[in-house]
């Protein structure tokens, strides 16, 4: 038995929170939800100076990621659809735990084994998020276990795919920028030094540019540990502000400020939001609670933060469409037809739609941001390259006017 903070919303939509008894987070969940509360996060209460509080929304633990829980689902739900008991095919699925630490599914199959449900089981498992969870609640209370569980697969597939395709677009960037930089820094710290002999012997005068690059190489060379201890205090600073909540929503209101980068990451973050959400509506996940639970779909602060007004809103029967478009959380074609699919009552196909469309945005805007990254990257090279063996061949030349 412990004790957790909790932070709710009641049926006034007002913010309720305080602390409660229980043997886990999911029996805090159930018990605030027994109340006619809808939670926002259930932490553990802090007992010292080294503990660190476990949000409700998406908690980040080690365990399996988008494509090891896809395999997991769409192999529980063919065993499933073949007729075998629960245990028994979360049995089957045993081999794909021992490679990720913090899933622990035999813990399920005990839990189930005691007559628990499977999303009670897989919650006290570790590493399913919360919207995995809710899904699976959603699918046992309608008798739609089956049909939830193929949803969430190809869900899991389209969140993978996405990922990967981020992925390998930034790897060519990156590369490209780490041979700038080690070119670079070979060039400067091993062959200019060399002239820099030449030219002395010859009595002629290094040129500035070159002074000033082996400058910062020499001093880099000898205080090389004072730079070291200044970048890990900067890093262990930055860590910690990123812990504070308001540290880490100026740092992501920033980032949203960024041209190119902002853009993306707010149609990314829709993307996300809007598949998320639809997918939980689609399977009878009350909304307030939906919203709650794709509301861990919402990785920057700056725009998690804006949609706790939106939940009271809803929670106050006011509707969510409109208050999600003042709060600029979302593009405005997003909020524009989520308000349309709230009044048709096919919010979760026009969700869907919102997710493709920002899917493909997002992709659409990589491209372009990865076409002019990568040309930039090698003209910039260029650039330095040029000025550095232009000022080394004018330093060369000068020694035959010495001469003469």
């Amino acid at each position: 038995m412990g004790v957790y903070r909790y932070k709710a919303v009641n049926g006034a939509g007002e913010i309720v929170e305080g602390t409660i008894d229980a043997e886990t987070q999911w029996a805090v969940v159930r018990e605030l939800n027994g109340a006619g509360l809808t939670p926002i996060r259930a932490d553990p209460a802090r007992r010292g100076f080294w503990s660190q509080p476990i949000r409700f929304e998406l908690k980040k633990r080690r365990g399996p990621g988008y494509p090891e829980l896809a395999t997991f689902t769409r192999e529980l739900a063919m065993l499933l659809d073949a007729g075998l008991p629960l245990d028994r095919a979360l049995t089957a699925t045993l081999g794909l735990e021992s490679k990720h630490k913090g899933w622990r599914i035999d813990r399920a199959i005990e839990r189930v084994r005691g007559g628990a449900p499977l999303a009670r089981a897989l919650s006290e498992a570790g590493g399913f998020p919360p919207f995995y969870i809710g899904m699976v609640e959603a699918g046992e209370a309608s008798a739609n276990l089956l049909p939830v569980l193929h949803r969430l697969a190809e869900y899991l597939d389209t969140m993978a795919k996405l990922k990967d395709s981020v992925t390998s677009a930034l790897i060519y960037p990156a590369l490209v920028g780490v041979t700038c930089v080690l070119s670079l820094a070979v060039f400067i710290g091993f062959v200019l030094p060399q002239f820099e002999s030449v030219l002395i012997d010859a009595g002629v005068t290094v040129p500035l540019g070159m002074r000033a690059m082996l400058g910062t190489v020499r001093f880099v060379g000898a205080w090389w540990w004072l730079i070291a201890l200044l970048l890990a205090g900067i890093g262990f600073l930055g860590h910690r502000q990123m812990k504070r909540p308001e540290g880490r929503r100026a740092i992501d209101r920033a980032i949203l400020a960024i041209p190119l980068v902002g853009p993306l990451v707010r149609k990314t973050i829709a993307a996300r939001f809007a598949r998320t959400l639809g997918l939980l509506v689609q399977n009878g996940v009350a909304l307030p609670a939906a919203l709650q639970i794709a509301r861990g779909a919402i990785t920057n602060e700056a725009m998690r933060g804006a949609l706790d007004g939106v939940a009271t809103h809803l929670l106050e029967g006011k509707g969510f469409a409109d208050p999600l478009i003042r709060a600029g959380i979302l593009p405005e074609l997003a909020g524009q037809l989520i308000k349309v699919g709230e009044e048709t009552a096919q919010l979760a196909e026009i969700l869907a739609k919102v997710a493709d469309i920002y899917d493909w945005e997002m992709r659409r805007s990589l491209d372009r941001m990865m076409s002019y990254l990568v040309p930039g990257l090698t003209i910039f090279m260029g650039i330095v390259v040029a000025a550095v063996i232009g000022s080394l061949l004018t330093a060369l030349f000068s020694i035959y006017d010495v001469a003469l």
